[in-house]
């Protein structure tokens, strides 16, 4: 039986490793489209490391205008973020039609996200963004947030 990075792969499984490898393969079977039974292989690459992106949802405030939101954002927060390794950037999304925003950041990995934030300098990092925080919860009101993972990578992408 065929294997991709140690996974075994039988006539009817579709394996797909998102692990930090170079590459990788795919197996399809054949027989699941009325085709003889026959393994089909199709390889692709992946980023060594899978980029970790958080997603928070935010409304404006009664009262509060973009401006203020924006203004906070490039003079004081992504400063403050830039201080961080691992953090690659920051994205501030409109959702179109509402008072709600993405903010979202982006990291080299889980892995570096979880090492940075549980470090001593994140927690002294943090002390000195709790003022920044207050103003930002003057002006916004939280909604939700989810985690993500990069699965294609840029040199997948147009």
């Amino acid at each position: 039986m065929p294997y991709c990075a140690g996974i075994e792969c039988s006539e009817n499984l579709l394996v797909v490793s998102t692990s930090a490898i170079e590459h990788c393969a795919i197996c399809l079977s054949r027989s699941r489209r009325g085709a003889e039974t026959e393994t089909a292989w199709i390889t692709y690459n992946v980023a060594r490391m899978t980029e970790f992106i958080t997603y928070k949802r935010w409304a404006l405030r009664d009262g509060r205008e973009e401006s203020e939101l924006v203004e906070l954002v490039c003079e004081q927060i992504v400063p403050h973020f830039r201080k961080l390794q691992g953090c690659l950037r920051l994205g501030l999304r409109r959702i179109v039609g509402t008072r709600s925003y993405l903010a979202l950041q982006y990291w080299e990995s889980h892995e570096r996200w979880r090492e940075t934030t549980r470090s001593e300098y994140y927690h002294a990092w943090y002390e000195e963004y709790l003022p920044i925080l207050d103003r930002w919860d003057a002006i916004m009101e939280f909604e939700d947030e989810w985690d993500t993972e990069e699965l294609l990578g840029k040199s997948n992408n147009p």
